[in-house]
């Protein structure tokens, strides 16, 4: 799609959407001008946001928001892979590939590069089973130190997790 930083029309016709009644007037605008998103990631975003809510998703529409901003690289992965899957007027549908690239970064931000299976639970099996979303689970701290009676986490980690 076309970005802010190459057409200022995007936002004004952003505003204009909002103010017609055409678009709706929520925190996920915030990634158009924030982030340099197309109105059209957005509004992908805001659905995927509330398909996830209704499959069980706790974190609120500003958690969501703040996460996409503070990551677009991720972002901008996870709309070509919805592209791969679903746009008549790509010629390749490699959708294993997309989700390589996601996985991918996923470990380059994370700093590793293994493949582990947990004993405990997250949103993402969710993903996988009712969305046929791969996830990708990311925490700080070690998984020793994780879901135990005597849970906790070093602060260098905490420090590390915000720096992602």
């Amino acid at each position: 799609g076309v970005r802010l930083s190459a057409d200022t029309s995007v936002l004004e016709n952003a505003i204009q959407a909002v103010l017609e009644g055409k678009a709706e007037n929520d925190a996920f605008n915030r990634l158009i001008v924030d982030a340099d998103m197309a109105p059209a990631s957005v509004v992908l975003f805001r659905a995927w946001f509330r398909y996830l809510r209704q499959a069980g998703l706790t974190y609120g529409l500003v958690t969501v928001v703040d996460a996409l901003w503070r990551a677009p690289k991720v972002a901008a992965a996870l709309i070509e892979r919805f592209a791969v899957a679903h746009d008549p007027a790509r010629k390749r549908r490699d959708i294993a590939a997309a989700d390589a690239a996601i996985v991918t970064l996923a470990k380059s931000l994370a700093g590793r590069n293994d493949h582990a299976k947990v004993a405990f639970g997250t949103e993402a099996s969710l993903f996988a089973s009712i969305a046929d979303i791969p996830s990708v689970v990311i925490g700080p701290g070690s998984i020793a130190q994780a879901h135990t009676p005597d849970e906790f986490v070093e602060m260098a980690e905490l420090e590390r997790c915000a720096a992602f």
